[in-house]
C-alpha cells in the first residue's frame, strides 16, 4: 500500500507531492504502471518519490541518492549523472552487486518509454 502522500498547495492543485515507499511490495507490470503515473503526475507538478524499486528510479527524471552518514543525523544526497544512475540502478536490480547484467539492465530500464499512451 501506499505508505505515506503529502501535498503542498491546495486541494487538487498541489505543486508538490511526496510519495514516501508508493512502490512497497509492487513489481512486475504494477511497478511500470505506478512509475507511468508518476511520470504523467509530474508533467503537471513536482513529484518526489522515495524509493527502492529500480523501475520508479528509471523512470525519474532526476535520481538522487540518499544516505544517512554513519552514526547519526547527517543526510548526504547527491543528483547522479547518468553513468552513476546505470550503476546505481543496476544495484537496485542485483541487490547491490556491480556487476554487467545489472548494469545492462539499468541501461534497458532507463531507455524505457513512461509515457502513458
Amino acid at each position: 500500500g501506499m505508505n505515506g502522500i503529502h501535498g503542498i498547495g491546495s486541494r487538487g492543485q498541489e505543486s508538490l507531492l511526496v510519495f514516501d515507499e508508493i512502490d512497497a511490495h509492487v513489481g512486475g507490470d504494477a511497478a511500470v504502471a505506478v512509475a507511468k503515473l508518476l511520470r504523467r503526475q509530474g508533467q503537471h507538478r513536482h513529484i518526489v518519490a522515495v524509493t527502492h524499486n529500480p523501475v520508479i528510479a528509471a523512470a525519474a527524471n532526476r535520481h538522487f541518492v540518499v544516505q544517512r552518514q554513519q552514526g547519526g543525523s547527517s543526510i548526504i544526497y547527491e543528483l547522479l549523472e547518468r553513468i552513476h544512475r546505470e550503476k546505481e540502478i543496476g544495484r537496485m536490480v542485483t541487490g547491490n552487486m556491480d556487476t554487467k547484467a545489472g548494469v545492462d539492465l539499468a541501461v534497458a530500464l532507463l531507455d524505457m518509454d513512461f509515457s502513458i499512451k
